[in-house]
């Protein structure tokens, strides 16, 4: 005989997977790709973000958003993002310890993560490494 627990689950695994299949034809997803090139006007607004938090010699990342199905309404196309852009030390892996004394002047433990929307970046989020 089935105990009601595994019906239980059985019922909530067919839900999620569901869930699972509308969120995938209905949602936007990033590309794992990362893009080739960015605009210059892109590059420039990177670095200039890059010096502002004190990334020495920055990496840039970035990664399309890719729409299944497109905004209809002028509000929805205005705050899509079409693209997301990662910001990172490329000396990452010389990182200061927490014990260290390193300078004040070299931030080695912060990443940026931006926004673009149709060609510009519109916001940018700091991340920092727990000490």
């Amino acid at each position: 005989a089935l105990d009601s627990r595994t019906i239980e689950r059985g019922e909530r695994r067919q839900q999620l997977h569901t869930k699972g299949l509308w969120l995938a034809k209905n949602q936007p997803c990033s590309v794992s790709e990362a893009k080739t090139s960015v605009s210059g006007v892109i590059g420039s607004t990177m670095k200039k973000i890059a010096a502002k938090v004190r990334i020495s010699r920055p990496k840039f990342l970035s990664f399309a958003i890719k729409n299944k199905q497109p905004a209809t309404t002028p509000m929805a196309k205005a705050m899509s993002a079409t693209a997301f852009h990662v910001i990172v030390s490329a000396d990452h892996k010389k990182s200061a310890k927490k014990s260290s004394t390193a300078p004040d002047s070299i931030n080695t433990g912060v990443c940026v993560v931006a926004k673009e929307v149709n060609g510009n970046i519109i916001s940018y989020r700091e991340l920092h490494r727990k000490m």
